[in-house]
């Protein structure tokens, strides 16, 4: 009885959703602008993530201190030898020993300063990092001051063409060539050789070793070869979770803002479709009595309201994902000196629906049970 009662109330509110333009027209466009801000947000963080996480291998892991400082050049001298990493053709181990450091740089979009990521990489690197692909120029050359320069820093930042000199710690570098890495973290930094960074910033060690497993099986040989030397105190961790924890520590801050923003145009929403339901509520209040009158139960009346706020919802909040997917899907974006495309992904647009449904329901809620519990005497009498 109950679910005849409620369909039969739907399908008489949804057809006379266009006799009150009104009010239904308040409660989409709200809900839509509330999804369209929230959308929008997190599409930076879901593009942070993306470039993250791109080009993440199962073979490939990362070796650090376990006391948070650099790795000492000896004890990177001794983790090479361990068991587990891959050799070249040569028998030499497939090890880059990174340094890792933040430059300033200039905007070529207003000439901001912004923070920009030097790596220091080894001789092995293009065999470590496959994915890099020199695309203009040349790469650089070990024992000389030199740079390459990622595809997306190239775009961004002034001063960073090829044969051009930049000035780091009063050592002038020379800018050789550009490189792309399948649209992963490494567009975003400049790349060069370890030994002559480490030098010229006078750093004793080095911030992390990229190692290429032999095979991703071998992650337990090297991990228990790391355990019997612990005077190494080298921490292991697979490549995908040093970059998970990247992206959580990255969009901490993003999503915190996203959230809040969010939840602050969510609130303006509820109101709005509060205000549109009152208005409905009120302008039927005769016929939620004739229809308790007519023995349709108050539960029946309030799920039926509740239905109607959410069935408005639905196709505000396509419209709220379908204008910031056309309008910034895809669009370039800069945060804390990582250049990546913001993403309006299928879990972003899964959150926006369901923000907007419980928009719907939260707003639609006092009004259904004011619906629910119009005296029949007074509904009946009304003008």
């Amino acid at each position: 009885m109950f679910l005849r009662q409620t369909a039969a109330l739907i399908g008489i509110a949804v057809a006379s959703i266009p006799s009150r333009p009104g009010s239904a027209s308040v409660l989409a466009v709200s809900v839509a602008c509330a999804v369209a801000v929230l959308v929008s947000t997190l599409s930076i963080g879901a593009g942070i993530e993306m470039m993250t996480m791109k080009n993440v291998r199962n073979d490939r892991v990362i070796l650090r201190s376990t006391s948070g400082g650099q790795l000492p050049r000896s004890a990177a001298q001794v983790a090479e030898t361990l068991p587990g990493i891959k050799s070249d053709v040569n028998g030499e181990p497939l090890v880059s020993a990174d340094v890792v450091l933040a430059v300033q740089a200039r905007k070529k979009t207003g000439g901001s300063k912004a923070t920009v990521t030097v790596v220091g990489v080894s001789r092995k690197y293009d065999k470590v990092y496959p994915e890099i692909r020199v695309t203009a120029g040349r790469a650089f050359q070990s024992g000389l001051h030199e740079l390459i320069v990622g595809s997306n820093a190239w775009r961004n930042y002034r001063g960073l063409n090829i044969g051009e000199r930049v000035t780091y710690q009063g050592v002038r570098w020379e800018i050789v060539g550009t490189f792309e890495a399948a649209g992963g973290l490494a567009e975003s930094w400049m790349l060069t050789d370890a030994e002559m960074l480490r030098s010229a910033f006078n750093r004793d060690g080095y911030e992390q070793m990229t190692v290429m497993l032999a095979s991703p099986a071998s992650f337990g040989a090297l991990a228990g070869a790391l355990r019997s030397i612990p005077t190494l105190d080298m921490e292991l961790k697979r490549e995908i979770e040093v970059r998970q924890r990247q992206s959580r520590s990255l969009n901490g801050v993003v999503n915190f803002v996203s959230y809040f923003v969010g939840l602050i145009m969510a609130i303006g929403a509820m109101m709005g479709a509060a205000n549109s339901m009152y208005a409905m509520v009120d302008s039927r209040r005769r016929d939620f009595a004739t229809l308790r009158a007519l023995g349709f139960r108050s539960s029946a009346i309030l799920a039926a309201v509740l239905a109607e706020a959410v069935i408005l919802a639905g196709p505000a909040s396509l419209v709220g994902v379908l204008v910031p997917w056309l309008a910034f899907n895809g669009n370039p974006a800069s945060f804390v000196g990582l250049n990546f495309s913001l993403a309006v992904t299928p879990g972003v647009a899964a959150s926006g629906v369901a923000v907007a449904l419980a928009i719907g329901l939260v707003g639609a809620m006092v009004p259904a049970f004011n619906a629910a519990r119009v005296p029949i005497a007074r509904g009946l009498h009304a003008l």
